[in-house]
């Protein structure tokens, strides 16, 4: 007897598709009903050593199409920011609002950056959340986005700012000198003088030890007298 392996073939494809389809309305029906899911789950965990989890400890997340919410648009004033660092700004007010909108914990907000034609925008989606006003409080109670650049010039110091500097920087220099001349006096009581003493974070807890000093790092200043003596 010849059989045609063209038509077993076939057969065998039409099959799989078959045990395809039907696992995936078994998963389906899983994902509808989940109670099912768990009850089986137990089953096989009491007959089995398998664990597995309920998938009602993993609920969905729906978006703003499935569960309603709200849809904001900002139009970004880039006006003053010049055109090479505009991008980059409203880039910056976006993770600014995902900030704020994820310290609420809205269920998968989508906050994302549009340009049209010169105009940068801003959309915000929060899913779950109906109220506008509540929407809005979230982001800010003033929708306004603004864009600041930092100085690069010094402000100019008044009469009295410049008469605090120089009085801390007086009373600095006193409190420096009559320190060196108690480490001086006693050389063994360095440490416990950087100890009490010295605001530098990072070695005053090391009685102002400061390691190994190599050239171009941290402390390189002294690198060259030590390497002079």
């Amino acid at each position: 007897m010849v059989r045609n392996r063209g038509s077993l073939s076939q057969r065998n494809k039409i099959r799989l598709y078959i045990v395809l389809i039907l696992l995936v309305v078994l998963l389906a029906g899983f994902l509808d009903y989940p109670k099912i899911w768990d009850n089986t789950a137990d089953w096989i965990s009491s007959k089995t050593p398998l664990s597995i989890p309920h998938y009602a400890n993993m609920p969905f997340h729906l978006g703003l199409d499935l569960q309603g919410g709200t849809h904001l648009v900002y139009e970004a004033d880039v006006s003053a920011v010049p055109s090479g660092d505009q991008l980059d700004s409203v880039e910056g007010v976006r993770d600014v609002i995902e900030r704020r909108v994820n310290a609420f914990g809205v269920s998968e907000p989508l906050i994302q950056t549009n340009k049209v034609g010169n105009s940068y925008r801003v959309i915000v989606e929060l899913a779950g959340v109906k109220d506008v006003r509540q929407a809005i409080s979230m982001i800010g109670e003033n929708p306004l986005l603004e864009f600041k650049e930092q100085s690069t010039t010094l402000p100019e110091l008044t009469a009295d700012q410049i008469a605090q500097m120089d009085a801390y920087n007086e009373e600095a220099e006193y409190r420096a000198a009559g320190l060196l001349d108690e480490a001086l006096a006693d050389s063994n009581n360095f440490a416990e003088i950087a100890r009490n003493n010295s605001e530098d974070t990072a070695t005053n807890l090391e009685g102002g030890d400061l390691g190994f000093v190599q050239d171009g790092q941290a402390h390189s200043e002294f690198y060259g007298l030590l390497k002079d003596k």
